[in-house]
């Protein structure tokens, strides 16, 4: 064989082999803690205080936590890697999503004694919201990392005529000089104090760097030693409080509110389906109509006089049944514009076909519950104004 054409299997061999050992050691400690659970549960059914309640069930949280960041940024890099992300390009306001992000991530910075900012004007970009959206995550959640006293600045500012360049600032430890070209590799990560914990695999600036490469938007690093980080990327833009996209008018005075709204949930798993149900329930204040197969849907609908806001399936339901038919069959009784989220573990293009020519938002698994409900909130919105 060729020398050209064995290098690109040993890179690809090369890249899984640093991956599994990786992922390996550190899904160590999580999963010890997860061997704990059965010991929380346990403790959970005793009389205990509400400081003990919540402490046993922070431990579990920060366990699962963990384990979910780290089997999402294996799977983002392995759809990356395999070619069949394809690019959603249209243009949306930049101040919303950098807010989202401040929101979502303020919590994990107060933690360590940080504090998160926004400074942008009314701009208007043009690419990937999904993929931008990554990028801009893993920036800041890369900065809180590295950040112990200080703060960490979101900022959007006008680069050349057509662009904007969004910054993320931080008054972390610095990178060394001798490891600013290694970066945005994959496994790598900046040293840190010897008393300061290991977090994660080094794969987030690794997708940073595919995800820019794939919507072609150049990324920068300065950064000093002791003082702090700075990275950029820099986005087309429709220039300030330019025309987007036309959206659905808003009603005026009118309230979204998920109290009492009755949402249909199809999924055959039973633990996935039961603890989704009781936090749409619990947390969100759903009212949540659930099943595990199509007949169940079914017998359901029968008993459902109202038109849901919005049904959530799973894309595979056994039996050589689909989502596709589950939000079908609701859209027959209730109408088309039923909003409906499809979420899958299938990141085939053959599935990705399949679930676009249905009209239904997807995401793919694992989903994390916040953009879960947050993607249910604007659809549902955008529903109620049309």
């Amino acid at each position: 064989m060729p020398r050209a054409m064995a290098a690109q299997p040993d890179a690809v061999n090369l890249f899984k082999s640093r991956l599994l050992a990786s992922v390996s050691h550190d899904l160590r400690q999580p999963l010890q803690s997860l061997q704990s659970l059965h010991m929380l549960t346990a403790v959970m059914r005793l009389p205990l205080s509400h400081d003990e309640r919540n402490a046993a069930l922070d431990q579990a949280s920060s366990a699962l936590t963990v384990m979910s960041d780290l089997v999402n940024a294996v799977l983002n890099v392995s759809k990356l890697e395999s070619g069949t992300v394809e690019p959603v390009i249209r243009c949306f306001a930049l101040a919303d999503l950098l807010e989202e992000l401040r929101a979502e991530l303020t919590s994990a910075a107060e933690h360590k004694g940080l504090s998160v900012t926004v400074s942008t004007e009314n701009f208007q970009v043009c690419t990937d919201q999904v993929l931008l959206r990554e990028i801009v995550h893993n920036l800041v959640a890369n900065a809180i990392c590295y950040t112990d006293r200080g703060q960490v600045r979101i900022c959007a500012v006008a680069s050349r005529p057509g662009f904007v360049e969004i910054a993320v600032e931080d008054t972390g430890i610095g990178i060394p000089p001798a490891a600013m070209q290694s970066i945005f590799e994959d496994f790598v990560q900046v040293p840190r104090p010897t008393d300061a914990h290991k977090v994660g695999v080094g794969l987030g600036l690794g997708t940073v760097r595919r995800i820019a490469e794939l919507l072609n938007l150049p990324i920068q690093v300065d950064s000093s030693l002791g003082v702090g980080s700075r990275f950029t990327v820099v986005v087309p833009t429709v220039g300030r409080g330019a025309a987007l996209q036309p959206t659905a008018p808003q009603r005026k005075g009118l309230e979204y509110k998920s109290v009492n709204r009755a949402v249909v949930f199809i999924d055959d798993d039973d633990a996935v389906r039961k603890a989704t149900v009781l936090y749409l329930e619990k947390v969100e204040g759903y009212r949540v109509c659930a099943a595990a197969s199509i007949g169940e849907l079914q017998e359901m609908l029968v008993h459902l006089d109202e038109a849901p806001a919005i049904v959530i399936s799973d894309y595979q339901l056994g039996n050589n049944m689909f989502g596709t038919d589950a939000i079908g069959l609701v859209r027959d009784r209730y109408g088309a514009g039923v909003p409906a989220i499809m979420m899958t573990g299938d990141t085939s293009a053959i599935a990705g076909e399949v679930i676009a020519t249905s009209a239904t938002a997807l995401l793919n698994k694992p989903v994390d519950v916040g953009v879960l409900t947050r993607l249910m909130t604007d659809m549902i919105k955008g529903a109620d104004c049309i």
